[in-house]
């Protein structure tokens, strides 16, 4: 009797160490996962502390011959994803946003190209219609500004309209004969960036 209690309880001590282990392994893989979702690319950011405590997982640097550039979009060309045989950006994807929507905030990490889209759809411009994109950067830990690149990406091809250095900036974009813009924001600098922006669309005088 007392041999069988003391099998029964070895049995048990193993289980719950199984059980345990499984467990660690299981919360070790969901804090790398929660880590990746929170360190993608780039994105809207959801709270602010996230990207303060966390870093960035695309710092490592690769050599450029051996560069495999990350695609998430279909809104550019192929044969604009590269220049003079260099990749425009390390990671390319889109993120969804209401145009008009004021004061949204974004995060883009180095080397990444972030495409704003609504339900995969432009910003559409008459003649007589134009839009100012005005951008704030937001300097985490009292770092200085980084510098990022501005354009739109029409028919395929990207456009770059400025590089910015300065911590607001705004850029005017002209209508013609139904016009679609795709506004995108590059990181340039070798740190992540915070964005606030805002889309405004206006009819211009004749």
């Amino acid at each position: 009797m007392v041999y069988k209690k003391i099998i029964r309880r070895k049995k048990q001590s193993y289980f719950l160490k199984s059980v345990a282990a499984v467990g660690t392994i299981c919360l070790v893989t969901g804090s790398i996962v929660l880590a990746k979702t929170l360190l993608d690319p780039g994105g809207k950011v959801e709270k602010i502390e996230n990207l303060v405590e966390e870093h960035t997982l695309y710092e490592s640097d690769t050599e450029e011959e051996k560069i495999v550039i990350d695609i998430q979009t279909e809104l550019l060309n192929k044969d604009c994803l590269y220049q003079n045989g260099i990749p425009i950006a390390k990671h390319i994807l889109e993120i969804q946003i209401d145009f008009y929507t004021a004061d949204q905030q974004i995060y883009v990490e180095n080397g990444t190209m972030l495409i704003l889209q609504d339900q995969g759809k432009g910003i559409f411009l008459e003649e007589n219609e134009k839009v100012k994109i005005s951008v704030k950067q937001e300097n985490m830990n009292k770092q200085p500004g980084h510098t990022f690149e501005i354009g739109y990406i029409e028919n395929g091809k990207p456009f770059k309209v400025d590089t910015v250095e300065v911590e607001q900036y705004e850029v005017w974009l002209k209508g013609g004969t139904q016009r679609e813009y795709f506004p995108y924001f590059k990181n340039i600098s070798s740190d992540r960036i915070i964005l606030n922006y805002h889309i405004v669309k206006e009819r211009m005088e004749k």
